[in-house]
C-alpha cells in the first residue's frame, strides 16, 4: 500500500491506469520518471510531465520561496546562457537591449510536498467533464502545489514533456518530395549553382531542436547542444521518437544544404525555452522545431507556464530569429486544439502537412488559421538510420516543417540582410495558393529565386569518360557519394557523368540515384574494370528499380574498381550514394561472451518498474563468426576459428498460463547445449534449421552455441501459451507482453504467427484489460499490409483489427468475456514486416 501525501484522497491515484501505464512507457523511453494526469471518462488523452518538477516565473519570487520553505522544494540555481561554439564565429544579429523580461524557474522535490488543502487545491482545478486522477502521488502531490500557488494565471506549470511525431517510413524511391509544386528540390539546385558559379553563399545556421541524432559529441565537424544542460551530448535513439531528430535533420539538409546544422537536444518545456534563448543569443538564423506539446483547456491555466513562454519567442522574435514548427498530425483545428508551439506562440512559422497530390491537405494534418503556410508532408526522404540503412521516406508535419526552415536557410544564405519579418513575407508572397484548408503552399524556389535575384549559372561536367571517370568521395563509413558536403550535383543536357569506387572485399552493394523526374531522365549502369556491364542478377545488364525521380540497383559483386556511369536527358541535379557491406560476417551484439564466464545475462519477462533494455524477453538476430587465434608461444601462429556464443538466465516458474520457453534457428547446422547452474550439461541439440528448448523451471542455466562453420542464427526467450489453454487446434505461440513495458519488436518470420492475450476485468501487470484494444504498428507504411484478428479458445474471430490509415492497427475487446485469447496477425508471403510494436491502447471504457 503506498502512503498518501497529506489530504491527498486515495482514489486520486490510480497507480495501475491507463494514464500511469503511459507515464511508465514514457519513463521507459525518456529514462526520466514521468507523471501523468487524467481526466477519468473525459475522453483525452493523458498529459505527461516530468514528476517531480515545477516552472514558476521569476516574477514571483514568493512563490517560489513558498514552495521551497513550506514545501520542501529544492531550487535549481539558474544558469548563465553557454558560450557560442567557434565555429558559429560572431553572431550577425545583436542581442535587443531589454533582454527576457522573465524566464521561469525549475523547483524539484525528492519527496511528495505535503500541501495543506491538498484535495480542495486538486478539487479546484478538476474540470466539469470529470475527475482527475494521477499515476503516481509524487505527481498528485506536485500538481497540488502547483494549483496551491497564489500567482496570475500561467505563471506557474508542470514541466511538461513534448511529443515528437515517430518517423512513419515507406519504400525509399516510392514518392519524391522534389517534384511537387512546393519545388524545394529546384531552391537547392539554384543555391548549389550560385556557389558552384564561383558565389559564396553566407554562412547559414539551421538549428534543429529535436531527439533522437545519430551522431555522437566526439564526431569531426558536428554542432552539437544539449539545452537540458548545456553539454555537447544530444543522445542516441530516443526510444519514443526513434531516429526522428536525424530524419529531421536530413530532411532540412536534403533541403538545402547551405545552412550549418546545430543539431539541439531538449527534454522538457523549460530546455525547450532555455533552447530558444541560446539561439536567439548566438545569432542562429533559422529554427526547426518538429514537435507538440498539447494541453487541455481544463489545465490551460496551471499545468503550462504560459506567460515564460511567450515571453521567450518574443524574445528570439526581437533577435530577428526565424523559427518554424510544426503544426501537429492529429486532424484538429487550430488554434481551437491547444497545441504549443503551433498555436499561442508569438513569432512562429506554422506548417501544415500536403498530402500526396502535393496540393490538398493531408487529412491527419492540424489545420486552422493557425497554419501559416503548406509543405510536402507524404512520403518526404529521410536520412539514413540504425533502423533504415538504405533510407526511406515519411509522413508528417515533422518533415513539412524542415523544408520550410530549410528554405528560409536557403534566403538567409544568398540574402544575408533578410529580416525574419521580410523571409516570412516572401515566403507567403511566393507560395502557390490553396484550396480548401490549404490557404498557402510553400514555392521553396520561387522564394529562393525572390530573395537572390539572379539567373542559373551554367552547369559543369565530371568525369565524361570511364578512363577519366572521378573517385567517389567517402562520407562516412560505408558510404560513397560525389562530394563530401552535398549530394546534389548540377549536370547538362545529355552530358555522361563517370564516377569510380573501389570495394577492398566481397561486398553487397547497393546504388541510389535521387534526381528531378519532371525535367530530367536519367539511365544507371555500372561497369567494371575492363568497361563490361556489370551483372548483377543474370541479365544481360544492370537490372535497375525505378521509382518517383529515383534509380536503385543493389547485389553482391566481389572487390575490385568499378565506375559508374550516369546519362542525362535534359538538365538535372541529382544525388548519388553508393553504400558497400563486406559480407563476411561480424561479431554481434553480445561479444565477446565465448566463455561460461562471460556469459551474457538474458531473461524471459520484464517486471512493471523495469526501466533497462536490451536483453529480452524477445528475439535476437546474432552470428557464429570466424576470429583469428594467435599462439601465446613462439612461433605465435595465427588459426582462423569459429566462435562460441555462452548465454546465462533464470528460468521463473509456470505460473499456469505461460511457459519460458527458448527457441533458435540457424541458416547452418550448429549444435545446442543447456547447462545447469554449475555448468553441468543438461541437454544437447543439434539444430539444423530449428528448435525449441523448455528448460526446467526455477533454475538458473546456462547455454552455449557452438558450430564448425559461421552463421546467422536467431535466440529467442519468451513466455508460450501453455499447451492447456491454446487456441483451437493451433501451433504453440508466445504470450504478449504488457505493451507499457516496451520488450521490443514483435517477431514476424512466417506470413502467419499467433501470439496469445489474456483479457482481465481490472487491472492487472501482465493482462489487457477489457475494454482495452490489442494494438500494433510498424514503421513501414501508413497502411500496414497485416490482417489482424483476435481468436476465441474454440478457434472462432471475435475481433478483426481496424488501420487507422497512419501505420496502427487496433483490436476492440469491449464486450468480450475474461480468458485467454489468440491474436492471429497475417501478411503476404513476399512482404517483410520489421519492427512490428505492441502500441498504447485505444480505451473505449471509463477511466
Amino acid at each position: 500500500m503506498v502512503s498518501l501525501p497529506h489530504q491527498i484522497p486515495d482514489e486520486v491515484v490510480r497507480p495501475y491506469s491507463f494514464a500511469a501505464k503511459a507515464a511508465h512507457q514514457r519513463s521507459v523511453s525518456g529514462r526520466r520518471r514521468a507523471g501523468a494526469v487524467h481526466v477519468e471518462g473525459g475522453g483525452s488523452a493523458p498529459e505527461l510531465f516530468v514528476e517531480n518538477e515545477l516552472l514558476v516565473s521569476s516574477d514571483y519570487p514568493d512563490g517560489v520561496e513558498y514552495l521551497v520553505r513550506e514545501l520542501g522544494g529544492t531550487r535549481v540555481p539558474d544558469r548563465p546562457l553557454p558560450h557560442p561554439p567557434a565555429e558559429l564565429g560572431r553572431p550577425r544579429r545583436s542581442r535587443p537591449a531589454d533582454g527576457v523580461a522573465t524566464r521561469s524557474v525549475k523547483v524539484v522535490f525528492r519527496e511528495p510536498p505535503q500541501v495543506p488543502d491538498a484535495a480542495a487545491a486538486l478539487e479546484q482545478i478538476a474540470p466539469a467533464s470529470g475527475r482527475l486522477t494521477f499515476s503516481s502521488p509524487m505527481a498528485a502531490a506536485v500538481a497540488a502545489a502547483a494549483a496551491s500557488l497564489e500567482v496570475p494565471q500561467g505563471s506557474v506549470g508542470l514541466n511538461r514533456m513534448t511529443d515528437v511525431s515517430s518517423a512513419l517510413p515507406r519504400d525509399p524511391g516510392q514518392r519524391s518530395m522534389f517534384g511537387g509544386r512546393s519545388r524545394v528540390a529546384d531552391a537547392g539546385q539554384l543555391v548549389d549553382s550560385y556557389r558552384l558559379a564561383g558565389c559564396d553563399p553566407a554562412f547559414t545556421t539551421l538549428a534543429i531542436m529535436d531527439r533522437g541524432f545519430r551522431v555522437a559529441a566526439s564526431d569531426a565537424g558536428v554542432l552539437a547542444v544539449n539545452a537540458a544542460d548545456d553539454s555537447r551530448d544530444i543522445g542516441g535513439r530516443d526510444e519514443n521518437g526513434g531516429w526522428h531528430g536525424h530524419h529531421i535533420a536530413g530532411v532540412a539538409a536534403s533541403g538545402g544544404s547551405v545552412a550549418r546544422p546545430l543539431l539541439m537536444r531538449f527534454d522538457d518545456i523549460a530546455s525547450v525555452m532555455r533552447g530558444i534563448r541560446v539561439c536567439a543569443a548566438w545569432g542562429v538564423d533559422v529554427v526547426n522545431m518538429s514537435f507538440t506539446v498539447t494541453t487541455s483547456e481544463w489545465s490551460e491555466f496551471w499545468s503550462f507556464p504560459d506567460t515564460d513562454w511567450v515571453n521567450t519567442f518574443r524574445f528570439a522574435e526581437r533577435s530577428g530569429v526565424v523559427v518554424v514548427v510544426a503544426a501537429g498530425n492529429d486532424g484538429r483545428k487550430l488554434p481551437d486544439a491547444r497545441v504549443r508551439p503551433a498555436t499561442r506562440t508569438p513569432g512562429v512559422i506554422t506548417v501544415g502537412a500536403l498530402d500526396s497530390d502535393d496540393e490538398s491537405a493531408a487529412q491527419w494534418s492540424n489545420h486552422g488559421s493557425s497554419v501559416s503556410i503548406w509543405a510536402p508532408g507524404t512520403g518526404v526522404p529521410v536520412g539514413l538510420d540504425g533502423d533504415s540503412p538504405r533510407g526511406a521516406t515519411a509522413d508528417g508535419t515533422s518533415f513539412s516543417a524542415p523544408l520550410v526552415a530549410a528554405t528560409a536557410a536557403m534566403m538567409r544564405a544568398v540574402a544575408p540582410e533578410l529580416s525574419n519579418t521580410e523571409v516570412r513575407t516572401l515566403l507567403l508572397r511566393t507560395g502557390w495558393r490553396g484550396h480548401g484548408r490549404v490557404g498557402t503552399g510553400l514555392d521553396a524556389y520561387a522564394a529562393v529565386e525572390a530573395a537572390l535575384a539572379a539567373q542559373l549559372p551554367a552547369p559543369s561536367d565530371a568525369g565524361a569518360t570511364a578512363s577519366s571517370a572521378r573517385p567517389l568521395a567517402q562520407i562516412r563509413p560505408g558510404v560513397f557519394a560525389p562530394q563530401p558536403d552535398t549530394y546534389s550535383i548540377a549536370r547538362s543536357d545529355r552530358g555522361v557523368d563517370h564516377w569510380s569506387f573501389s570495394l577492398d572485399d566481397y561486398s553487397a552493394v547497393a546504388i541510389t540515384v535521387n534526381f528531378h523526374a519532371r525535367i530530367a531522365d536519367l539511365e544507371l549502369d555500372l561497369l567494371d574494370s575492363c568497361g563490361h556491364r556489370v551483372d548483377f542478377d543474370g541479365a544481360d545488364r544492370l537490372a535497375v528499380i525505378r521509382g518517383d525521380g529515383a534509380l536503385r540497383a543493389s547485389g553482391v559483386i566481389p572487390q575490385g574498381d568499378y565506375v559508374i556511369r550516369v546519362s542525362a536527358r535534359g538538365s538535372a541535379a541529382y544525388r548519388l550514394e553508393v553504400s558497400h557491406t563486406a559480407v563476411p560476417l561480424r561479431s554481434d551484439r553480445f561479444e565477446s561472451n565465448n566463455t561460461f564466464d562471460d556469459a551474457t545475462v538474458l531473461r524471459f519477462a520484464r517486471g512493471p518498474l523495469d526501466l533497462s533494455v536490451g536483453h529480452g524477453p524477445g528475439t535476437f538476430g546474432l552470428t557464429l563468426h570466424r576470429r583469428v587465434v594467435v599462439a601465446p608461444v613462439f612461433p605465435n601462429t595465427a588459426t582462423s576459428v569459429v566462435d562460441s556464443d555462452h548465454f546465462q538466465f533464470h528460468v521463473p516458474a509456470h505460473d499456469g498460463k505461460r511457459i519460458p520457453t527458448v527457441t533458435i534457428a540457424s541458416d547452418k547446422p550448429l549444435t545446442a547445449a543447456l547447462f545447469d547452474e554449475f555448468q553441468r550439461p543438461i541437454q544437447v541439440h543439434e539444430v539444423t534449421t530449428a528448435v525449441t528448448l523448455t528448460p526446467p523451471e526455477r533454475t538458473h542455466c546456462y547455454l552455449k552455441i557452438s558450430g564448425t562453420e559461421q552463421t546467422r542464427y536467431r535466440l529467442g526467450l519468451r513466455m508460450m501459451a501453455d499447451p492447456r489453454v491454446v487456441v483451437a487446434d493451433l501451433p504453440a505461440y508466445e504470450v504478449l507482453p504488457p505493451w507499457w513495458v516496451d520488450s521490443g519488436p514483435l517477431p514476424f518470420p512466417e506470413p502467419l504467427v499467433h501470439f496469445g492475450v489474456e483479457l482481465v476485468t481490472e487491472p492487472d501487470p501482465a493482462g489487457t484489460v477489457i475494454g482495452e484494444s490489442v494494438s500494433v504498428g510498424a514503421a513501414t507504411a501508413a497502411d500496414l499490409p497485416v490482417t489482424a484478428e483476435l481468436l476465441h479458445r474454440d478457434g472462432r474471430v471475435v475481433g478483426v483489427g481496424e488501420q487507422n490509415g497512419f501505420g496502427r492497427i487496433d483490436i476492440a475487446t469491449d464486450g468480450l468475456l475474461p480468458g485467454m485469447y489468440a491474436v492471429r496477425l497475417t501478411r503476404p508471403a513476399d512482404i517483410a514486416i520489421n519492427g512490428l510494436r505492441l502500441l498504447a491502447p485505444v480505451v473505449r471504457r471509463g477511466g
